[in-house]
C-alpha cells in the first residue's frame, strides 16, 4: 500500500494509540521487573496496524514502542538506556511484521472457520511472540533486569502476554469491522440477551476477586454460551472487557489465582485467560462454521427445489405439495383447484428470436403469475414453457375466474426487446379434484394436461375446465 498523506496520517493516529495502549499497560498492568505487563495490547494493535497500511507501520510501532518504554528504562538503567529501549522497540516492530506476514500466508482471508483456531494461535500468535519474546529476554538480561535463572519464566510470560493481545483484538477488530461494513441491525431480543451475558460476565468476574473464588468458573460456560447465541461482535467485545476487568483486578490482588509466589501466580492467571480466549474464540467460530453448513443446506435445498431462471418452485417441489392437497383434502371434505398452464408458440419465439427473449417471455410471465395468486396458492414451472398452479381449499368457479383473469393480464402484456414490441397468450386446463374420488397426483396432472391439450387444439389463449 502506497504512503499517501491520508495514510501517514493515519499511521499517526495508530501510532498514538499503540503507545497510549504500552503506557497503560505499563503503568497500571506491568509487573516487576523488567515492566512486563499482564496483557500486552500493543501486540494485537501492531498487528492490526501492518495489515492495514503494509510494513510502513513498523518504523511507526518502533517509535511508539521506544516513547512508550524509554522512561521505564531509564529509570532503572544509568547507562545504555537508550540503547536496551531501542532493542525492545525494535523487537516489537519485527514481532508486528512477522505476526502480519504470517497472517497473510496462513489466514488470508482472516479468521473464517473452526480450521483457523491452530493457524492463528500456533502460527500468527506464537510464532511471533515466541521471536519477539526471545530477543526481549536476552535484551533484559543483559541490561541487569534479572537473572539468568528466572529467564525461561519471564520468556513464557512475554510469550503468554504478547499473545494475549493479538488474540484479542484481531477477533475483535475483524467482527467489528464487519458489523460495520455490512451494517447489520440487531433484533431486540438478541440485544437484551448480549447485554445480560455481558453483565452476568463481569458480574462474577469482580464476585470471584471479591466475595468467592469459584465464579472465575461460571464466567467460561457463560462466555461460551454467548459465542453460541450472541452476533460475533458481541461476543469480542465481553471477552475483551472481562478479560481486561480481570487483569485489572489481579495487579492489585490475584484473589483465586493465588498460589505460593508471585511467578507461579501470574503463570496461573496468564494461563486461565490464554484458555479462556481460545475457548471462546474456538466456541463462535465453530458455530460460524455450523451456521454456515445450515445456510449452504438450505441454499441447496432451495436450488434443488426451485427453478433457476423464474425462481418459482419447480416439479420436485411442486408434486409434494400436491399429493399433500390431496391428502388434506380428503381429510377436511374440501376440493381444491389444479390448473396446468401453456405459453402459446413459445418455440417459435426461441427459434426466431433466440433463447434470450425466450429466458425473458418465461420471467415477465413468472412475475405476472406472482402479483396474480394469493398467498396459500403455489406456483411451479413444470419444465420447459409449461405451467402449474395449485390453489388449495378453492371451487372451480373462483380457480377459473383467478386463470381467465392471468390470461387477460397476459394478453395485454408487452415485452420490449431490441426495439420490437413482443406478445404472447397462455392455454390453460383447469380441473377440480372431489374429495373421495380415489386418483393419484399423475393420474390428475394426466386429466388437466388433456384439458390442456383440448385448448390448444381449440385454438388457444383459453381456459379448458
Amino acid at each position: 500500500m502506497p504512503l499517501t498523506g491520508r495514510n501517514f496520517l493515519y499511521l499517526l493516529i495508530a501510532s498514538g494509540i499503540y503507545f497510549l495502549s504500552a503506557r497503560f499497560a505499563v503503568l497500571l498492568f506491568s509487573l516487576e521487573p523488567g515492566n512486563i505487563a499482564l496483557i500486552w495490547l500493543p501486540s494485537g494493535i501492531g498487528l492490526l496496524m501492518v495489515l492495514r497500511f503494509g510494513y510502513w507501520a513498523v518504523p511507526f510501532i518502533v517509535v511508539a514502542s521506544y516513547l512508550a518504554n524509554s522512561a521505564g528504562m531509564a529509570a532503572v538503567l544509568s547507562e545504555l538506556a537508550w540503547l536496551h529501549t531501542s532493542t525492545a522497540a525494535l523487537s516489537n516492530g519485527l514481532e508486528s511484521a512477522l505476526a502480519a506476514t504470517l497472517m497473510r500466508r496462513l489466514l488470508p482471508e482472516g479468521l473464517q472457520s473452526f480450521q483457523d483456531i491452530f493457524p492463528f494461535v500456533f502460527g500468527v500468535c506464537l510464532v511471533s511472540t515466541a521471536v519477539n519474546s526471545t530477543i526481549l529476554v536476552v535484551n533484559l538480561v543483559m541490561a541487569g533486569f534479572f537473572a539468568v535463572e528466572s529467564s525461561w519464566m519471564i520468556w513464557l510470560i512475554l510469550i503468554v502476554t504478547n499473545s494475549l493481545g493479538i488474540l484479542l483484538l484481531i477477533p475483535l477488530a475483524q467482527a467489528v469491522l464487519q458489523a460495520w461494513e455490512s451494517r447489520l441491525q440487531m433484533r431486540l431480543g438478541d440485544a437484551a440477551r448480549c447485554i445480560a451475558l455481558f453483565i452476568i460476565c463481569t458480574g462474577m468476574t469482580w464476585l470471584a476477586f471479591d466475595m468467592f473464588a469459584g465464579f472465575i468458573f461460571l464466567i467460561m460456560p457463560a462466555l461460551m454460551f454467548l459465542a453460541v447465541q450472541g452476533r460475533k461482535e458481541s461476543v469480542y467485545v465481553t471477552l475483551t472487557v472481562t478479560v481486561g476487568l480481570t487483569v485489572a483486578l489481579a495487579a492489585e490482588n490475584y484473589g483465586p489465582f493465588q498460589l505460593q509466589t508471585d511467578e507461579w501466580s501470574r503463570l496461573y492467571l496468564l494461563s486461565y485467560l490464554y484458555s479462556l480466549i481460545v475457548l471462546v474464540l474456538g466456541t463462535e467460530l465453530y458455530q460460524r462454521d455450523l451456521l454456515s453448513e445450515v445456510q449452504a443446506r438450505q441454499s441447496w435445498q432451495y436450488r434443488a427445489h426451485h427453478d433457476a431462471l423464474t425462481s418459482l418452485g419447480n416439479r420436485s417441489l411442486f408434486i409434494p405439495l400436491l399429493e399433500n392437497e390431496m391428502k388434506r383434502a380428503e381429510r377436511m371434505n374440501r376440493a381444491f383447484a389444479l390448473a396446468l398452464i401453456d405459453l402459446d408458440n413459445f418455440k417459435s419465439f426461441n427459434d426466431s428470436f433466440g433463447h434470450a427473449l425466450g429466458d425473458k417471455v418465461l420471467k415477465e410471465f413468472a412475475q405476472l403469475v406472482r402479483k396474480n395468486l394469493r398467498d396459500i396458492d403455489v406456483a411451479a414451472r413444470m419444465g420447459g414453457d409449461e405451467f402449474a398452479i395449485l390453489f388449495p381449499e378453492t371451487p372451480m368457479s373462483e380457480a377459473r375466474h383467478a386463470v381467465e383473469r392471468l390470461r387477460k393480464q397476459v394478453e395485454k402484456l408487452t415485452i420490449k426487446y431490441h426495439g420490437r414490441t413482443i406478445q404472447f397468450t397462455i392455454s390453460s386446463g383447469l380441473a377440480e379434484f372431489i374429495p373421495h374420488e380415489k386418483h393419484t397426483s399423475d393420474a390428475i396432472l394426466g386429466r388437466v394436461d388433456q384439458l390442456l391439450y383440448e385448448a390448444k387444439r381449440q385454438g388457444r389463449n383459453q381456459v379448458q375446465a
